[in-house]
């Protein structure tokens, strides 16, 4: 099988190395999209069709169920679904209006569509289909994490400098 270049509908980003690679040098994300929507369901008709005429199709689960912890810690499925993406190089961001973006931090929860290629593998014995990424378009971004996020509130004590950058031009 040929690469197979696709694009997904909107979804929500979880576990992302965007802007910064993991500890093995792999940037990536994991995308949540909801399988009742129409869109979706299109989307997946066109990566099952992928997968079934790859050399592999009994080998890769590209899509699984999402899971979340529940109150006791327990994990539980959401009844949504979730595709992960690998890059081994820094992933292209643009914005909802095609502009590249600069390396910014695209956090847990922002709202992204994912271009990538479907591409089989067979490398050491291992063999599958990998989701390589070609580029993010973030329509809604979240952040990382914040003071406020983490409840902090203004104390006296230590404070960072402030950088040139970050001055007012009428100073």
């Amino acid at each position: 099988m040929p690469p197979v270049k696709m694009t997904t509908p909107i979804g929500t980003v979880k576990f992302p190395q965007i802007s910064r690679p993991d500890q093995k040098g792999k940037y990536g994300l994991a995308l949540v999209l909801d399988p009742a929507d129409k869109e979706v369901q299109e989307f997946l008709e066109k990566v099952n069709q992928a997968v079934s005429e790859s050399a592999y199709p009994k080998y890769d689960k590209i899509v699984k169920e999402d899971r979340q912890k529940d109150d006791a810690g327990e994990l539980q499925t959401t009844g949504l679904i979730m595709i992960s993406f690998i890059s081994h190089f820094k992933i292209n961001l643009f914005d909802a209006k095609k502009q590249p973006l600069e390396i910014l931090d695209v956090g847990w929860g922002s709202k992204v569509r994912v271009a990538f290629t479907l591409k089989e593998f067979d490398v050491d014995g291992n063999k599958g289909l990998a989701k390589y990424i070609r580029g993010v378009q973030v329509l809604e971004l979240k952040g990382g994490v914040s003071a406020d996020s983490c409840g902090f509130g203004e104390e006296e004590g230590y404070e960072a400098p402030v950088s040139e950058s970050d001055k007012p031009w009428d100073e």
